[in-house]
């Protein structure tokens, strides 16, 4: 009983001991950990994989991974210009074993000197001003360089033109790296005074717009108040006029019906009514019709 128990204990050890993993940010090859002889037939991803208690995993990272490369760059005129370049490049699942049969696991150490050394190549056929006033040309041209190196030497590396930077950029020379620091200083502050001066004149133009459409607004304003005061004239003369007529109309319809027929006797009863209505009434005598007005008709 107790050797069953015994060998059941060391199956499940065994077992244990068999499995290995490879993590989502791993890719791997398997290597024996007695005889440190690594197995070329092929190469894990993210997994777990049984290879028996004798064989671990050799790890390579499968995410993007940061090279910063410094370089000094001697250019045609003379200028020592030390320029840092940062890239990222990343291992593929197909390739590896070629990367590794070539370069075993100094290819991270190859290919950055290599790196530097074409940066340093293609960074001669610029001028050092370049380096400053034309980075994104440098940076370009210096990214296409190294991009073919790798994927002419490093089999299963991928690198991206985006992912690929010029960073801090020094000229040996302080006099002439203090020149041209005084040229770029300058060159910004002329640049921020143009802004500013585009700035002030498109101010100036918005105030004057709204100046305008201001004044105009209170044109039509004033254009529409004129109006409506001349219509509410015309209104109220047209209701003045239409009660006297209906006035003079009342009165004569008033006195027939009365039977005065005589001009003076109907001209005395005219006033006489006019009084009665209002002291300050006005009689008008229109051909043989007379018309009487008073104040207070207008309310």
């Amino acid at each position: 009983m107790c050797c069953a128990c015994s060998s059941i204990l060391t199956l499940i050890i065994v077992l244990s001991l068999s499995f290995q993993y490879v993590e989502h940010y791993e890719l791997a090859l398997k290597k024996n950990s007695h005889t440190n002889k690594v197995s070329l037939d092929e190469v894990y991803d993210n997994g777990r994989y049984c290879w028996g208690p004798s064989y671990k995993t050799m790890p390579f990272p499968a995410l993007w991974e940061r090279l910063d490369v410094k370089a000094h760059i001697s250019n045609t005129e003379g200028v020592s210009t030390l320029a840092q370049f940062t890239l990222f490049y990343q291992l593929q699942l197909e390739g590896l074993l070629d990367l590794y049969k070539k370069y075993d696991l100094r290819y991270a150490t190859m290919l950055e000197s290599q790196t530097q050394a074409e940066i340093k190549n293609k960074g001669i056929t610029y001028p050092f001003e370049d380096f400053l006033t034309e980075r994104e040309e440098v940076t370009e041209g210096v990214a296409e360089a190294v991009k073919e190196l790798i994927e002419r030497k490093f089999p299963g590396v991928k690198v991206e033109m985006s992912k690929f930077f010029l960073g801090e950029v020094k000229i040996d020379s302080e006099d002439l790296m203090r020149n041209y620091l005084q040229k770029a200083i300058a060159l910004e502050n002329n640049s921020q005074k143009e802004f500013e001066k585009d700035l002030a004149e498109e101010e100036t133009k918005t105030i004057n717009m709204q100046e305008d459409w201001i004044a105009k607004g209170k044109t039509k304003y004033d254009i529409a108040v004129a109006e409506a005061t001349k219509m509410i004239a015309i209104a109220e003369q047209e209701k003045k006029e239409a009660v006297i007529q209906a006035r003079a109309q009342g009165l004569a319809t008033l006195m027939s019906g009365l039977g005065i027929k005589d001009d003076q006797v109907r001209k005395d009863f005219l006033m006489l009514m006019a009084i009665l209505d209002n002291e300050e009434s006005v009689v008008l005598n229109t051909d043989a019709n007379v018309h009487v007005y008073t104040d207070a008709t207008t309310g």
